[in-house]
Formats: structure tokens, sequence, C-alpha cells
């Protein structure tokens, strides 16, 4: 008897075990359930947030680029930053919304060396400004004009078409300028001076990516011009790179402020060699908007084209008094009266 009441509790015991084992896992199921409850209800949440920061950062772009395009009407034109619209709501005193943050920032595209236009031996130049061997340099300025050109016949020393099926990694030249800067590590050559032993971006990557643009096909705006694009162009276009970097500094010794030098031409340059690839307006525009509410983040990138050929009716500074005389009858005049000043070249969001 006393072994049958010894096996009864020993059976009790095992039973209370498992209720107790069984609670703690559905313990552990409905936290892990509730975690995940909230965590999806918070995602909609800023998901929901970010719907509504979408327009506030459309509104920002827009008001930006009006700002943008009443400095190009008062000074006739856009050439430098120092004119105030590389950060357009700050120099405007603009605060849009007071539900959100709004940070816009301008960038000159133009100020960057155009890919699509530049010759084999304006690329060599690039090339061994950025400590490429000669050599190399001239190899890889052939191998990528043969990657962008619209045929697939290989230039003397050159790679194209079937040339790149037969790779290890096979792949096809897309007959354009890249679209991604991880583009350039399939063309040949490259990806010896553009990656890392680790396979992380070289200096001389990170340098080239931040000199040369995708999407320019002008002149580079030297007034917004980095120090190294006035290192490459003072090579090709032949002028006192030193010289030039001072005037456009001022006497503050910094770019981007009221006391820099200002070029509408090459009169004040002194290039001594070919100037084809020198330009003094921006012409094409990289305006980044980010809206920002608690955590929740919306960011707008637009590469837009300025036409400095399209002005206004008005003429000289705008004005309420000038605008209201200007567009009296606008309700019932015909949209085509409206120039817009800008075309979207390209727009990504997040």
């Amino acid at each position: 008897m006393k072994h049958l009441a010894h096996n009864g509790k020993n059976r009790r015991g095992s039973i209370l075990i498992a209720v107790l084992g069984l609670i703690a896992l559905l313990s552990v199921l409905m936290v892990s359930f509730i975690g995940e409850a909230v965590e999806r209800i918070r995602y909609n949440g800023l998901l929901d947030r970010t719907n509504d920061l979408r327009e506030r950062a459309y509104s920002g772009l827009e008001t930006a680029l009006a700002g943008i395009a009443q400095t190009a009407e008062i000074d006739d034109g856009l050439r430098s930053q120092a004119q105030g619209w590389g950060e357009p709501l700050q120099y405007a005193a603009l605060t849009l919304f007071d539900d959100c943050t709004l940070d816009i920032t301008c960038q000159d595209e133009s100020a960057l060396l155009p890919l699509a236009i530049m010759s084999e031996e304006q690329l060599v130049t690039l090339f061994e400004e950025l400590d490429i061997p000669s050599g190399d340099a001239e190899r890889m300025a052939i191998a990528l004009l043969d990657w962008m050109d619209p045929n697939d016949t290989a230039r003397i020393n050159g790679m194209d078409g079937e040339d790149y099926e037969r790779e290890p990694a096979p792949c096809v030249p897309s007959n354009a300028v890249p679209r991604s800067w991880e583009e350039f590590l399939l063309i040949r050559g490259f990806a010896d001076y553009f990656r890392n032993s680790d396979g992380t971006p070289s200096e001389a990557f990170d340098l080239f990516r931040q000199s040369v643009s995708l999407h320019n096909e002008s002149g580079v705006n030297i007034n917004n011009a980095s120090p190294f694009v006035i290192q490459v162009l003072s090579e090709i276009c032949d002028f006192d790179e030193v010289q030039l970097l001072r005037e456009l500094e001022g006497d503050d010794r910094q770019r981007g402020t009221m006391d820099d030098e200002i070029f509408d031409d090459e009169t004040g340059i002194d290039a001594q060699g070919d100037t084809d690839l020198l330009s003094y307006k921006a012409q094409l525009l990289r305006v980044r908007v980010v809206a920002l509410r608690g955590e929740a983040r919306f960011s707008l990138d637009a590469l837009v084209q300025h036409n400095s050929g399209t002005r206004s009716t008005s003429g000289g500074a705008l004005s309420t008094s000038s605008l209201k005389d200007d567009y009296k009858d606008f309700p019932s005049a015909p949209e085509s009266a409206l120039a817009y000043p800008f075309k979207i070249v390209q727009i990504s969001e997040n």
C-alpha cells in the first residue's frame, strides 16, 4: 500500500511539472506573440506617418525649387553655391511645417566630371590623377569607352561584347554610361584599383565616385568644382590650379561664402589648353529632402535640370506686386503661360 501511495504521488508530481512546463511554454509564446504584434503595430504606425511625411517632403521639394528659381532670376543664372541655393530653406529663413522637420540641401551635379562626354585622353588623365599607372590608366579608359559605346566591337587593346561572356563572371556590356557604381567593377581592369583585397571600395574608387557624374552631359561648372576635379581639369585645360582655388575661396579661404569669386566666363581662368569641359553655370542639380517626425523618416532625392533659358515674364527680382500685375488674369490664362524652369531627370524615395 505504501508503494502504491508513493507511485501516486510521483504521478501527481509529474503531472504538475508537465502543467507548469506547459504554462511556461505558453507564456513564452504569448510574450513572443505580443512582442511581434507590438512591432507590427509600431511598423504600421510609422508607415502611416511616413505617408504623411511623403507629402511634406514633396512640398519641401517644390518650395526649394521655387526659391532656387527665384535666385536664378534675380542673379541671371545659377553659378555658385555662394548665391545661397545650397541650403534653400535656411537661406530663405523658412519653416514650412510645425509638426515635422525638413532638411533640404542642393548640390551641383554639373560640378562633377561628365563621364558621358569625356574623351579617351581626358579619361586617361582622370585615372592618372587617381594614382593609377599610365599603362593601366590607358587600358581602363579604352575598356570604359568600349563598355559605353553603342556597338560590341572592341577597340585596339580593348574588350567588348562576347569578350565579357568568356569572363569568370560572364556579363553583357550596357552600351551606355553605367547607372550604378557597382557596374564599374565589371569592366576590365577596374576591380584591380577600385576594390581592396577584402572586397571593400578602395580610396581611389571613393574619390572617383565623389568626382564623376553618371548623369551630367555638359561641361563642369568650375564655380562649384571640388579641389580634385579642378586638379584634373587643370591638367586637361592647362590653367593655374592654385590661383583658381585661391580666387574661388575668397579672402576667408572658405568655399561657399559671400566673398567667393564667381566666374561667368573663361576670362579670369586663362586656360591654355582644351576648354570644352569648362562651364560656368549650374545646370544639373541634386536636391535632397529629409522629413523627420519622431522615429518616422522619409527621404527624397531628385535630380533636376535647370532650364537657364526659361525666364518668367516678371523679369528681375520677384515681388508680390509684380506677380499680381503679371498674373492678374491667371484663372483664365492658358497653362502654357507658366514656364516651369526645371526638368525632373530622376527621382527616388527612401
